[in-house]
């Protein structure tokens, strides 16, 4: 089995990741600032949005994506991955929406962080009855 359509949606939200940061970069470089989010004692709140929605993108985009490629290469009806793997998309992009903008959409942010969350557990539960599957 190999993985077809997994790498697409990673193409799509590796192009989301470069643009988290590419902004953070421009921040950093217009303020400089080249280590935290403070100049002079002062915290820059447009700065700690860029790097907290950037930083909150790592830390669940790659985990779904290894958990969704399981999946497929178990076998997932296809279905099923690209509901997966599209659930995690639009949950990325709703919730840096959301986090991005001063003040912050909180119901963005909040529906961005359920599909994220849907998209991991319905991974993981995918992974894990199909590794009982096997088993048996």
């Amino acid at each position: 089995m190999t993985l077809i359509i997994t790498p697409a949606y990673a193409g799509l939200l590796a192009i989301l990741y470069f643009y988290l940061t590419l902004r953070v970069v421009m921040r950093r470089r217009g303020r400089r600032i080249s280590i935290g989010t403070e100049r002079a004692g002062k915290e820059d709140r447009d700065l700690l949005r860029a790097t907290r929605t950037h930083g909150n993108f790592a830390e669940y985009a790659p985990f779904n994506l290894l958990l969704i490629g399981f999946a497929e290469l178990m076998g997932a009806w296809p279905g099923l991955v690209h509901l997966l793997a599209l659930t995690l998309l639009i949950g990325r992009v709703i919730h840096a929406i959301g986090l991005a903008r001063e003040p912050d959409i909180l119901p963005a942010r909040i529906w961005g962080m359920y599909l994220t969350a849907a998209a991991m557990l319905g991974a993981a539960l995918t992974c894990l009855v199909l590794s009982v599957s096997f088993w048996i």
